[in-house]
């Protein structure tokens, strides 16, 4: 069996992050790769914990 293995060349991604383990986890590896930009959405619930999540991970990001 002849497996190919494409690499892409795109060097930019966009994630959606809570700012929870999960998305941290993620974005860590990620930013080893790829010039990241974060988005989240504010849906009408109380998140201040992930809010101050997202920024402090935004400027790790960064």
């Amino acid at each position: 069996m002849l497996v190919l293995r494409l690499e892409l060349e795109m060097k930019k991604a966009v994630v959606v992050f809570s700012g929870g383990i999960d998305s941290i986890s993620m974005c860590t590896y990620l930013k080893e790769k790829y010039e990241l930009y974060g988005i989240s959405f504010l849906y009408g619930q109380k998140a201040n914990q992930e809010i101050k999540k997202q920024k402090r991970l935004q400027k790790f990001l960064s």
